[in-house]
């Protein structure tokens, strides 16, 4: 049993990564991090300019229809 506790006792003295390994893994992840919010920023701006065309494309749709709705009333007016 003591020797079972002596070798848990020196496997957690010895660091499992050394501080130049976690250095590099540090890099490795912020890297990662400023690339997956890239992607994101990328992705929110294609979607912020679609959303801005449906946007037109709606203002545009009901602009026609408000205009035919009223050319319909004044032929109605006109024609009586």
């Amino acid at each position: 049993m003591s020797h079972q506790k002596n070798e848990e006792i020196t496997y957690f003295d010895n660091p499992v990564l050394t501080p130049s390994q976690i250095k590099k893994f540090q890099k490795i992840f912020s890297q990662n991090t400023i690339e997956e919010n890239n992607e994101k920023q990328e992705v929110n701006e294609k979607l912020t300019i679609i959303l801005d065309q449906q946007e037109k494309e709606a203002f545009i749709h009901k602009l026609r229809t408000t205009i035919f709705l009223a050319l319909i009333r004044a032929e109605k007016i006109f024609y009586k």
